[in-house]
């Protein structure tokens, strides 16, 4: 459970810190004449502003989830010793 808390936080700092170097990255793995391009309706999507505010969202949830759970994790280690 630990190592999910860690990829949860490691999502939401990722997409909070970094929210258009994620787009880039999106946009550059669906380069226009790639196969993903022609498989992937939201392409136009991932170029607004609505993109970036949506990872952020993201990011904030991913940390709330992943900090929830590690406290989930520390209370069952407190109490079972």
């Amino acid at each position: 459970m630990v190592l999910i808390a860690a990829g949860f936080l490691a999502v939401g700092v990722v997409t909070l810190a970094w929210p258009t170097q994620v787009q880039e990255l999106v946009l550059r793995h669906n380069a226009p004449g790639t196969w993903r391009a022609r498989l992937n309706p939201d392409i136009e999507w991932i170029k607004t502003p609505a993109y970036l505010r949506s990872l952020r969202v993201v990011g904030i949830s991913s940390i709330i989830a992943g900090s929830l759970l590690l406290l989930v994790v520390i209370k069952r280690m407190l109490e079972g010793s």
